[in-house]
């Protein structure tokens, strides 16, 4: 790893004997910098800093002296290397921080309030349903709009995704934003920032769903989060992991495999979407621009150097890679020797990522998959009635068939249950798992 000068010698909080006063977000980022490589060489990176914040980098410039690129940023303390501004001259970067005048120092930011959207703030036309803890229309009744007032700045939270269309967000009458929300992989937040027409005058804000859609998207749906509005106040930047467990929670295999890793060593969450746990060995890596994750990058181009991690984890991710051979290439590159892995992935599940679902796995799969690793368990989860009734749910029977006939298929499939013992299961397993060592 290669460390520019000014961060080797001014970033103080890197000393391991103030490592007691960090947040276990600002350790993770202290390990991490240090074992960081280029996705496409391998490389060592030469970490740029721009700004620091809260004992730890907030935004920096990620080069490879091998390409003479640009591969990575971090932006607002989050490691990213898929989303990246490119074009960036980082000769000047450079010069500045050999001058002192970079990094430069934040201490405050601004506080905003949440408006979720069911708050009485916003006013709807058009079909408009809850869904989670969003809104979404499929556009299918015109004007398909929101409405509301603001008098400071603001910052509209949108859901992008595969079924996503095209939205407009008007202040006062005049088009600010023009967005396509699809996203080709899963549901990710979009923030976009609007401000009154007038300072600390009144302004309408509209965001208008227009029902149309880009050639790649399967919808025309906008999904809408709220909003925030910034207050008078301001306060100290926290660098902080607050735990979130949204999606797969964490099994008890993974705790008591996690709690084996030393203080100083590292866990990663291979597509850990939007989970996070307050613990300095943990970190979540996801392709997705969630909030949550440490690193945004490729499962198949993991950018950390080999024998970095002593416990890996992934959970629902491998069927939606397209190559899971060279994943688990990566996975046994990355960790540490007699470091451990524990991976799951779906077997007998229907199709539930349009387009981003490419392959389930046997147990046998899964260790062909990690055949270089030691195979020390494999075991299998679910049941006959969850599968069929998820069968029914995603192919609408549910909706078209007599509602007393499916629920009657329904508990007679769920008294089959008990008559499937745990080594047939294995046949139609709804996840399969494998824990292995690395020798």
């Amino acid at each position: 790893m290669l460390w520019c000068l000014s961060l080797s010698c001014k970033l103080g909080f890197w000393q391991m004997s103030e490592i007691a006063t960090l947040s276990s977000a600002a350790i993770v980022q202290q390990k991490l910098l240090g074992r960081l490589a280029c996705p496409i060489t391998r490389g060592a990176l030469e970490v740029l800093p721009l700004v620091q914040s809260a004992g730890a980098v907030k935004e920096a410039v990620l080069w490879s002296p091998r390409l003479g690129s640009v591969v990575g940023e971090i932006r607002n303390f989050q490691i990213d290397f898929v989303r990246f501004q490119s074009g960036i001259d980082v000769g000047t970067i450079r010069a500045r921080i050999v001058e002192g005048h970079l990094p430069s120092y934040e201490e405050q930011q601004q506080v905003w309030t949440a408006f979720p959207p069911n708050d009485a703030l916003f006013t709807y036309s058009g079909d408009w349903r809850p869904i989670e803890n969003m809104v979404v229309t499929d556009c299918e009744t015109r004007p398909t709009t929101i409405r509301w007032q603001i008098d400071r700045p603001c910052q509209i939270i949108f859901g992008a995704h595969p079924w996503s269309g095209h939205v407009d967000v008007l202040v006062n009458g005049e088009v600010i934003h023009q967005l396509d929300l699809y996203e080709p992989h899963t549901t990710v937040p979009r923030t976009v920032a609007v401000k009154p027409a007038r300072p600390d005058t009144p302004s309408e804000v509209v965001v208008h769903a227009k029902g149309t859609q880009s050639t790649q998207s399967m919808g025309q749906q906008c999904l809408f989060s709220g909003c925030e509005i910034a207050t008078e106040k301001v306060e100290p930047i926290r660098f902080e992991k607050k735990l979130r467990v949204r999606g797969a929670s964490y099994t008890n295999r993974f705790r008591e495999m996690l709690a084996a890793v030393p203080a100083s060593g590292l866990c990663l969450d291979i597509g850990g979407g939007n989970r996070q746990l307050d613990d300095p060995r943990y970190v979540n890596l996801d392709y997705a621009p969630y909030d949550e994750p440490d690193i945004v990058g490729d499962a198949l181009k993991l950018p950390f150097a080999s024998d970095t991690f002593e416990f890996i984890y992934s959970t629902g991710v491998i069927e939606h890679l397209k190559d899971p051979n060279l994943a688990g290439k990566e996975i046994y590159r990355v960790t540490k020797p007699g470091g451990k892995v524990l991976i799951g992935m779906a077997f007998m599940q229907p199709i539930h990522s349009e387009g981003q679902h490419f392959f389930n796995g046997t147990v046998w799969g899964l260790e062909e998959m990690l055949k270089d690793f030691r195979i020390d368990d494999v075991f299998w989860e679910g049941s006959m009635s969850f599968l069929i009734e998820w069968m029914i749910q995603c192919t609408h029977v549910d909706r078209l068939a007599d509602s007393r006939k499916v629920q009657n298929i329904l508990e007679t499939v769920k008294e089959w249950d008990k008559l499937v013992t745990y080594d047939r299961l294995k046949y139609i397993a709804n996840g399969v798992w494998l824990c292995g060592t690395k020798i």
